[in-house]
């Protein structure tokens, strides 16, 4: 148990600005000591994409499992939230979503986000909270957030420790043990 804990803690820690994350017991009497998630059985150690669902399991000792899925994706005021872009693709390509700008028709081709004007193919911060964004054709922007954590038992999430750092570094949070 206390080894499961400590890879939850390593996952989470490492990825923490790309997913949300959660984490359970995927037991089955009839695959002792694997992860059984729906069709999908994991030894300890083995990872696999979740097929219709975009979440990744990671497997890990006595049939716990860790699972990772897309983080909440919020939009600005004149923006709207998209299809994702490649929905069949495997996790995390699969999390990447269209962000349709609705307020700028003076830039076409632009994307333009609380005044700062991206051409197709350019990323750059987002200038009020911790992502990224990247311009594509015809306006559309994709934002890359935090994502929301679940924090392993007996701990809870701090706030960020930076957020005016560069994307994504902005996103790292403590840990921090309940006594």
């Amino acid at each position: 148990m206390k080894l499961f804990l400590i890879i939850n803690l390593i996952a989470v820690l490492l990825t923490n600005c790309l997913a949300a994350v959660s984490w359970g017991l995927q037991k089955d009497l009839n695959h002792p000591g694997k992860c059984v998630t729906g069709d999908i059985i994991l030894a300890a150690g083995e990872q696999a994409s979740i097929p219709g669902r975009c979440e990744q399991v990671v497997c890990h000792e006595e049939s716990y499992a860790t699972f990772f899925s897309c983080g909440v994706i919020g939009v600005p005021p004149g923006y709207v939230l998209g299809d994702p872009i490649e929905p069949d693709a495997g996790y995390p390509k699969c999390c990447a979503r269209k962000i349709e700008n609705l307020k700028c028709k003076e830039h076409p081709g632009k994307c333009v986000v609380e005044g700062l004007i991206l051409s197709p193919g350019e990323t750059a911060k987002y200038p009020h909270g911790c992502a990224i964004m990247t311009c594509y054709d015809d306006g559309l922007v994709i934002f890359y957030g935090c994502g929301s954590m679940q924090p392993p038992p007996g701990y809870v999430m701090g706030g960020l420790s930076n957020p005016s750092a560069p994307y994504p570094k902005c996103c790292r949070r403590p840990l921090i043990l309940i006594i």
